[in-house]
């Protein structure tokens, strides 16, 4: 009768027509046997079966038999899952969860999971513990219990270490599932080079907790271009303003009265001051102009615009003084003033010095 207990509750096992223990095909579940086909009564089966896995009560087998029970769920501990965590189990990935323990040589010792070769004794060498002790405990550490993962287990000298009292306290932590959420990322948009990228609108994404996976997720679509020193069409060219707003996709679009010339009139004429440019911003066309916030402006120093696939720094050339001091306050198409002012005293100066002369 004990050993149909015990092979029923998977510690043993019963066999028809063959000697238990028996091989698979010979093997049969009594839990799906009616018990007055199987049991003749209190001490004999019905013939032809045979099952196994009782323990004795005489002699010290329960015992231990108990005992390596009660050693094995003293060195199981629950997983501290944090409330609206993803499926309220731990991340399949072990390095996202985290276990310490409390030695007898020091503690917190991180505990790292189970089959990592070295690193377990190197971490008790660490703290102090004699290099002969520290070598037994190789691939030693933890794991988790079943595919749940709310639980974890020691492997078997760690927990020869809990049950013998040189392990006093275990802590538990999974890590975040998604660590790098609401972060800024770079989309990997294929066909365009690190440099068009770093520059680029739709490469602007923000990390996003997708299940329990940090997701890059773009920031914006393409926009036509304006002066801000980065590519808002995504063609891989920065601030070519003629070309992006004769595009077919951006039929239809106009700046705001308040923006009119953010464009530099469609003209590729942006300048930007040395390794600056504007931040991306705004989801859609609206607040993608409205966000605009120049630290490029317009200027007649360019006379095409640049193209980051064959240039390895991401960010613009630096103006030339002369092109500085054109691109800072004129707006391309429109003469230049201080050109004209410098004309002027060169004919009056020229006229002042004939007059002395004569």
């Amino acid at each position: 009768m004990n050993s149909v207990m015990a092979a029923a509750g998977g510690t043993g096992q019963c066999c028809y027509g063959a000697t238990a223990p028996c091989a698979a095909a010979d093997q049969v579940d009594p839990c799906s046997i009616p018990p007055g086909d199987i049991i003749a009564s209190n001490t004999a089966l019905v013939a032809g079966y045979e099952c196994t896995g009782s323990i004795e009560a005489t002699g010290s087998d329960l015992k231990d038999a108990l005992l390596d029970i009660i050693t094995g769920v003293g060195c199981v501990f629950p997983l501290d899952i944090p409330p609206g965590y993803p499926m309220g189990a731990a991340n399949a990935d072990p390095d996202a969860t985290e276990v310490a323990m409390y030695h007898t040589i020091g503690g917190p010792i991180p505990v790292p999971p189970a089959g990592r070769g070295m690193d377990l004794p190197t971490l008790l060498e660490s703290f102090g513990m004699p290099a002969g002790n520290a070598a037994t405990y190789v691939d030693e550490g933890w794991e988790f219990t079943g595919p749940d993962r709310r639980f974890i287990r020691f492997t078997p000298n760690l927990c020869a270490a809990v049950a013998g009292g040189d392990v006093s306290k275990v802590t538990t932590e999974v890590a975040c599932a998604c660590p790098s959420a609401g972060q800024p990322c770079t989309l990997n948009v294929a066909g365009f080079t690190p440099s068009q990228l770093a520059v680029m609108r739709c490469a602007d994404g923000v990390y996003q907790c997708v299940g329990i996976t940090d997701v890059c997720v773009p920031g914006g679509s393409a926009m036509p271009e304006i002066c801000n020193g980065l590519d808002d069409d995504c063609d891989g060219i920065t601030d070519n303003m003629k070309d992006s707003w004769e595009d077919p996709a951006f039929t239809g679009l106009s700046l705001p009265a308040n923006r009119i010339g953010i464009d530099c009139n469609r003209n590729n004429t942006c300048m930007c001051p040395s390794g600056m440019r504007d931040d991306q911003a705004g989801t859609d066309f609206a607040s993608y102009v409205a966000a605009w916030d120049p630290v490029c402006e317009c200027g007649e120093g360019l006379a095409a615009p640049v193209d980051y696939s064959a240039a390895p720094d991401p960010s613009p050339s630096a103006p030339t003084q002369d092109e500085s001091a054109a691109c800072s306050t004129r707006v391309a198409g429109t003469p230049g003033g201080a050109g004209l002012l410098a004309f002027g005293m060169l004919i009056a100066g020229l006229w002042m010095r004939r007059r002395v002369s004569r």
